[in-house]
């Protein structure tokens, strides 16, 4: 079994606490970047991520790309928030970016 087929399988026991802690964790993080004095450079950073969120079109896939995130925007995490002159939490930017991915899917079910 490989690791994303584990992941996959881990994926689908999810428990509601699970959700729970994670969309509080999103929102925090969207609250944190928002309150923050680099919130310009977290905009554009989030700009960003949410490029590489775009093919995340269910709740589901946007919980396994921050489970396990891939190694593209893992890079671009981490090259974003590390090679400025100031340094940024790529933790804090993906789990703001997920909050705001998770709005726009509300949005486009709602509408």
């Amino acid at each position: 079994m490989s690791q994303l087929d584990r992941h996959e399988a881990r994926e689908l026991h999810v428990g509601h606490d699970d959700v729970a802690w994670m969309l509080h964790a999103w929102h925090e993080a969207l609250h944190q970047v928002g309150a923050s004095v680099e919130v310009d450079l977290y905009a554009c950073g989030m700009a960003v991520v949410l490029e590489q969120l775009g093919d995340c079109h269910t709740f589901e896939g946007l919980v396994t790309r921050f489970q396990a995130p891939d190694d593209a925007l893992v890079d671009m995490l981490l090259w974003f928030c590390w090679n400025g002159e100031i340094l940024l939490r790529p933790q804090l930017l993906l789990s703001a970016s997920c909050a705001l991915r998770l709005h726009e899917l509300i949005a486009e079910t709602i509408m």
